[in-house]
């Protein structure tokens, strides 16, 4: 789709004009030459690139005269060329109320709604550049992606269709048809038509990630894999795309070469904090081990968000050396409270309790400190301490499970069962897609003797995360441990995990609106 227009304005002199014509007053002509000069400067900035000063100048400029559309304007280019699109489709929109027919605004609003979820915006001005511009290509192309999203699949194919006639070959168009004609149940023509865009010659980025999922979609690891191998040319540092990649040789049994994708990921300094930790929750979810020859590299070549995911993930599995070795290339704050933790892995509660007492003098909400404060005061018999420490960790940290865990354990040990099952419904509310928290509390309840509520909660979770292996395995073994009743679902649903060559989304998380989403299965 095309970019929103950056064509240069020269929209100075247009102003000064304009309030000549209008005879406006000696103050305003100062202050819309005041804003002409700032809006002057913020151009020849962003031409050259300096986006930040440009930012500047242009809110200087509004600051001057915040009703002139060509202000707005400018200041929606330099926002998207910033790729801050939520602040490019404010300034657009404050463009398109102050000039409604305003054909820059009107597709930026349409195309960057999209992008930014403002669908009844982006929808609103797509309609009304097609009664300015029936034709309109982009706008026909937007509306169809609408169409698509709203389950109005020969929409969709009629807005497609209606862009190829005027453009043969669209690779957008041909796109947005071959995913709805899939979603129609045609795979077979959804497949003719996003091969023939091509013409023989090697995929685009588009076409590849269509194949992806038609083949995602279709059952063909194959087909996937073709199109991973294609897309890591064109993507070499696309994070997202290694670790779908890893899932699926994870899928297909391939364990070595899923954790070699995922370790090499790991020593990249540049990965995003989420990616990192997306890679080592698949890890876990796979009971993959990082290889110890591999652990130096990764303690060497990490950053520093990373090293301290590894950090508690070599916790978490006991490994005592790699932990060691990988916080030990941290910063003394970063590392010392992981070295409290490390302490209660090597059975020294006393050092843990004394550490973790530093951490907390200065940050009391540092929530590994207060994990290894809880833990050591568990060991010590300090209940009340362990409570209250957990309690601060989980507060802190709703999205680590392992607080949780840590928290229901220091209620078991106040011989709580009331309290022990808050937390955990606590801990499922908060963290619907845990299994470690799923398990813990299905095993809870079926030491209690409440069978039927612990195959309730596994049952739940499976349906939250249906293409997870582990999940089917282990409600499986509980239906057969528990004579539930419930072994052949759990197997049949255990059959179709195995292929379901995605990674779960995550519970909430919007669907991505545009032509390169993941296909939901029928």
């Amino acid at each position: 789709m095309s970019q929103p227009v950056s064509s240069v304005v020269l929209f100075w002199n247009k102003l000064l004009l304009l309030c000549l014509g209008l005879l406006i007053t000696a103050a305003c002509a100062d202050r819309t030459e005041q804003a002409t000069q700032h809006a002057a400067q913020a151009d020849l900035h962003l031409q050259a690139g300096e986006l930040w000063l440009a930012r500047q100048s242009i809110g200087d400029a509004i600051a001057e005269r915040d009703d002139l559309p060509e202000l707005h304007l400018l200041h929606g280019r330099i926002e998207a060329a910033s790729e801050a699109y939520g602040t490019a489709f404010a300034a657009y929109s404050n463009a398109l109320a102050l000039d409604s027919k305003n054909m820059e605004a009107l597709q930026a609003v349409s195309q960057l709604g999209l992008r930014t979820g403002d669908l009844r915006e982006s929808l609103d001005a797509t309609e009304r550049i097609l009664v300015l511009q029936p034709s309109q290509e982009s706008a026909l192309l937007v509306r169809g992606i609408h169409a698509f999203a709203r389950n109005r699949y020969g929409d969709a194919i009629e807005d497609a269709d209606r862009v190829i006639a005027l453009r043969p070959g669209s690779e957008e168009a041909s796109i947005l048809k071959s995913r709805a004609l899939f979603m129609m149940g045609d795979a077979a023509e959804a497949l003719e038509v996003i091969e023939a865009v091509q013409g023989g010659t090697a995929d685009s980025e588009g076409v590849a990630r269509t194949k992806l999922e038609l083949s995602r979609e279709t059952g063909s690891p194959q087909g996937m894999q073709a199109q991973f191998n294609r897309l890591r040319q064109l993507r070499p540092d696309d994070a997202d795309l290694r670790i779908d990649e890893a899932n699926l040789r994870f899928k297909l049994g391939e364990i070595q070469a899923g954790t070699k994708l995922l370790t090499d990921l790991l020593t990249r300094e540049d990965l995003r904090q989420m990616s990192a930790s997306q890679a080592i929750d698949l890890l876990r979810d796979y009971s993959a081990a990082i290889p110890e020859g591999a652990v130096p590299d990764l303690a060497a070549s990490a950053s520093q968000t990373t090293l301290v995911e590894l950090a508690r993930y070599f916790l978490e599995n006991e490994r005592a050396g790699a932990s060691d070795l990988v916080i030990r290339q941290l910063p003394a704050s970063e590392a010392q409270p992981l070295e409290a933790r490390l302490a209660l892995l090597r059975n020294q509660p006393s050092q843990a309790l004394k550490t973790a007492k530093e951490v907390l003098s200065r940050d009391e909400t540092q929530c590994d400190a207060l994990l290894a404060l809880s833990e050591a005061s568990l060991a010590n018999r300090d209940v009340p301490s362990a409570t209250r420490s957990a309690q601060r960790a989980a507060a802190e940290c709703p999205n680590r499970s392992e607080a949780w865990l840590a928290t229901a354990a220091a209620y078991q040990a106040r011989d709580e069962p009331i309290g022990v099952q808050r937390v955990y419904r606590d801990a499922i509310k908060a963290n619907p897609q845990s299994f470690s928290t799923a398990k813990a509390y299905a095993d809870w309840l079926a030491r209690e003797g409440r069978q039927r509520e612990a195959l309730a909660i596994v049952r739940s979770f499976t349906r939250s995360s249906p293409a997870l292996l582990r999940g089917w395995a282990y409600y499986r073994s509980l239906c057969t441990r528990l004579n539930g009743g419930c072994e052949n679902d759990a197997q049949r649903g255990l059959a179709e995990a195995r292929t379901r060559y995605g990674i779960d989304t995550r519970t909430g998380e919007l669907p991505q609106t545009g032509l390169f989403g993941r296909l939901a299965r029928r």
